[in-house]
């Protein structure tokens, strides 16, 4: 029993290291294919209106999504509709419209920048709405984000595209909204990831 709680004990931290390793590859390949995303947005309102582009895109995503969740064996009926919907409208419809059309008049990097200040909505909103807060030393990070962020959208720069970045800013909060409104959703009674995005963005992509 001792060699086997021996063995558990050794074998236990590169059992992490390969699961942080994993996450870490994640991560990475996460912030590629998203940042590139943005890249692939702009190439395709260069043939579409960003309306019809969003609705085209998020539609068939959707629909994608729901094929998954059926082929994993899934819920695939949705649950609590009202609230699905009202995540759609904000999540899926208003966000991607936000996001898109400042896209289609502006440059993606700023506009992608402008839009990951979701975090500091994020903050907040969380305060009002579910009761978290930043707490001693988690101000110094927060802090540090803020100043790097300042520093790369330069703030005194915006003018150039009022509407554009405008737009921008607006997705980022409308993000940090339903971000908020998603864990609400998941207090209240979980609900299966999959098939809650897979018909958060088919009732999104109607409006």
């Amino acid at each position: 029993m001792y060699r086997a709680s021996l063995e558990t004990g050794l074998t236990a931290p590169l059992l992490d290291l390969n699961q942080t390793t994993k996450a870490l590859l994640a991560v990475l390949l996460m912030s590629v294919l998203w940042g590139y995303g943005w890249v692939a947005l702009k190439i395709g309102l260069l043939d579409a209106q960003p309306f019809d582009f969003n609705a085209l895109r998020l539609g068939l995503s959707g629909l994608c999504l729901l094929a998954i969740v059926r082929l994993t064996g899934r819920p695939i009926r949705p649950q609590r509709v009202p609230e699905l919907l009202a995540l759609g409208c904000v999540q899926t419809a208003t966000l991607f419209t936000l996001s898109g059309w400042a896209v289609a008049i502006g440059t993606p990097g700023r506009v992608a920048f402008l839009v990951y200040t979701m975090p500091f909505f994020t903050l907040l909103f969380a305060w009002p709405l579910l009761g978290e807060r930043i707490h001693g030393r988690q101000w110094l990070p927060v802090g540090l984000a803020g100043t790097g962020l300042i520093a790369i959208i330069q703030p005194w720069a915006l003018q150039s595209s009022l509407l554009g970045n405008g737009l921008a800013l607006a997705a980022g909060a409308t993000w940090a909204l339903g971000a908020i409104m998603t864990k609400r959703l998941q207090r209240r009674g979980a609900m299966d990831i999959l098939t809650m995005t897979a018909w958060q963005m088919v009732f999104g992509s109607g409006p």
